[in-house]
């Protein structure tokens, strides 16, 4: 058992190691594209690319049904095949959505920026379910290279297309092109292998339906995590102005990345931890969560000190003078990246323990909770930045909260 333990530990630091690397230089990317964003089209150009990803990325998240962590928790289920099956029928659902949304929405994002957006969804959530079997198959620096090079490739691609055009939609294209190519690089990576259609692997009779009916509160709470983290956007899209939707995104540009980190690490760790969980039950689980725990917290309050400290000069420096914000909203960021990690690490419990109902219940709680901050600041007439982020923090205290409740749980 100990051997078990100690092999576990050294292989997620070296797994934890590739995808953060492959999450730093995605969030890494996203922030430049921002930035590209910004310089070209103020924060007017940069509220209306968040709004679109506001609107798409929960719809998404939700037809994603969390099946990524449904197929690694899953002993002896359906094969890859149905789950890449289910997967691309509800992304083109969800594109179909988004479009009708952006042409028929009055007040919905704008058209020429939901068509590009939806394409890259829709290459980023079929990538995500082929990085699956590369978490399965102990391949997550692979995944890293992988996330590294579209990453890359998607900066120079949108910058090119910043510098030729001038147009946020057109450059979009640019990240579409990236996804494409690296979803196209890894299905002809795991088809050279034989690993999409050797025997086991074969479609089997009934087995979206099972897929569907244990990925179902997963998805459902996936897309209320989502959704409670792009609720403020939406609430300053409809309360105040574009403009304060791109000073909001720059602001919480902090948080984004330190979730990203945090998924990384969860990506990482979860293979094993589910093993761990079969050797040695959930008393043992419990106990590697525990130290998890305080070497997170400390992680977080670290990050969330530098955040506060030099945050505010790092906006306008990085993203020019028409992005300054206050104090307050600062600090709040600041507390909101402090606890991120604490989160994902009781999170990673509840995922290894496959009780994808109470992820839901935590999601709906958190969900709840952020609406409901952000609707009484609205009565009040007191909506604005500072009013967006404490939706934001409420929102992370209450899915921290619940998520420890229902992890510690048997």
């Amino acid at each position: 058992m100990a051997k078990v333990i100690i092999g576990t530990y050294r292989k997620v630091g070296l797994d934890a190691s590739a995808v953060v690397a492959g999450s730093v230089a995605t969030a890494l990317s996203q922030l430049a594209i921002v930035w590209l964003f910004a310089r070209m089209a103020g924060a007017e150009g940069v509220g209306s690319y968040v709004f679109a990803l506001a609107v798409a990325t929960p719809l998404f998240l939700a037809l994603q049904l969390g099946m990524r962590n449904v197929y690694l928790a899953a002993h002896g289920g359906p094969p890859l095949l149905d789950y890449l099956a289910l997967r691309t029928n509800l992304c083109v659902l969800g594109v179909l959505l988004l479009l009708m949304l952006g042409a028929w929405v009055p007040s919905g994002p704008r058209l020429d920026v939901v068509v590009p957006v939806a394409a890259i969804k829709f290459a980023d959530s079929l990538l995500d379910m082929l990085f699956a079997k590369l978490q399965e198959d102990d391949e997550v620096g692979l995944m890293g290279s992988v996330n590294v090079a579209k990453a890359c490739a998607a900066l120079v691609l949108v910058g090119l297309l910043c510098e030729l055009t001038g147009n946020i939609a057109t450059a979009l294209w640019g990240s579409f092109v990236a996804s494409a190519l690296a979803l196209a690089s890894v299905v002809a990576y795991l088809r050279r292998s034989t690993r999409l259609h050797r025997g086991p692997e074969l479609p089997e009779q009934g087995g979206k339906l099972r897929i569907l009916k244990k990925a179902l509160p997963l998805g459902v709470s996936n897309s209320l995590s989502a959704l409670q983290t792009h609720l403020p956007v939406l609430f300053l899209g409809a309360y105040g102005a574009v403009e304060d939707a791109g000073l909001y995104a720059a602001a919480v540009s902090f948080v984004t990345l330190a979730n990203l980190v945090c998924a990384a690490c969860q990506m990482a760790v979860l293979p094993r931890m589910v093993r761990m969980r079969a050797v040695t039950g959930d008393a043992g689980l419990a106990r590697a969560a525990g130290r998890l725990g305080w070497l997170s917290l400390g992680c977080g309050a670290a990050a969330g000190l530098l955040v506060v400290a030099v945050g505010q000069g790092a906006i306008t420096a990085f993203y020019g003078r028409e992005f300054v914000v206050g104090r307050p909203l600062i600090v709040l960021v600041g507390l909101a990246v402090a606890i991120a990690p604490v989160f994902y690490v009781f999170s990673v419990v509840v995922l290894a323990q496959g009780r994808y109902r109470r992820t839901l219940a935590a999601s709906v709680l958190a969900t709840l909770t952020t609406a409901g901050v952000g609707t009484v600041l609205a009565l009040a007439g007191r909506f604005d930045l500072v009013g967006a982020a404490c939706m934001m923090l409420a929102g992370a205290v209450a899915a921290l909260l619940a998520t420890k409740l229902v992890s510690v749980r048997h």
